[in-house]
């Protein structure tokens, strides 16, 4: 069986297909911070009885963004709404960005918007709004950041081993699928 991907927005599924070619990757339905963690769990029941039987284990991501509860009791909230719609806890992984998939790209963000894979260029970025960092840093050089472009292109360059020694929201992903993820493993 081969595992699959439950995540948010465009640009988590693009940076899926790139990263995971042929990897299955569905999006949940629903998207943004004022929708209830119940709601979330219902679609993404819902997903995963649609991908069940045929991808283990089913890995989903979504963004904390603006929601009051921090990344690891949104995990485990949302876990146990997915329970209550008869999915077992061993059938997915779950897995939440504080505040936004941004937040992981941050501390390598260089001050040109490049990437730098070797070292951490800013601590301390979890918690932070880092869309809006992510973007202050392209206005700050005259471009314009579109998530679904520069945003995939951004992630897709940054080293993983690093980024989970310095993201506690990253590293249960990596520890999670390192060993089904090429880039991952890299």
């Amino acid at each position: 069986m081969t595992t699959a991907f439950i995540v948010e927005g465009h640009m988590e599924q693009k940076i899926i297909q790139r990263l995971c070619p042929g990897v299955t990757v569905r999006r949940i339905g629903v998207n943004g911070d004022h929708v209830e963690l119940s709601t979330m769990a219902k679609h993404i029941a819902a997903q995963i009885e649609l991908l069940n039987n045929r991808h283990y284990p089913i890995n989903i991501i979504f963004d904390r963004e603006k929601r009051s509860h921090d990344s690891s009791s949104i995990i485990e909230l949302t876990t146990e709404l997915i329970e209550k719609h008869e999915i077992a806890r061993e059938q997915f992984n779950l897995f939440v960005p504080d505040r936004t998939i941004e937040n992981w790209i941050l501390p390598f963000l260089n001050p040109d918007c490049s990437i730098n894979t070797s070292m951490i260029v800013k601590d301390g970025c979890e918690g932070c709004d880092g869309k809006s960092e992510v973007k202050a840093v392209f206005r700050q050089n005259k471009l314009r950041y579109v998530e679904t472009v520069q945003g995939v292109d951004l992630f897709c360059a940054l080293n993983p081993s690093l980024l989970a020694e310095t993201s506690p929201t990253f590293r249960p992903l990596k520890d999670k699928l390192d060993s089904n993820c090429r880039w991952l493993v890299r």
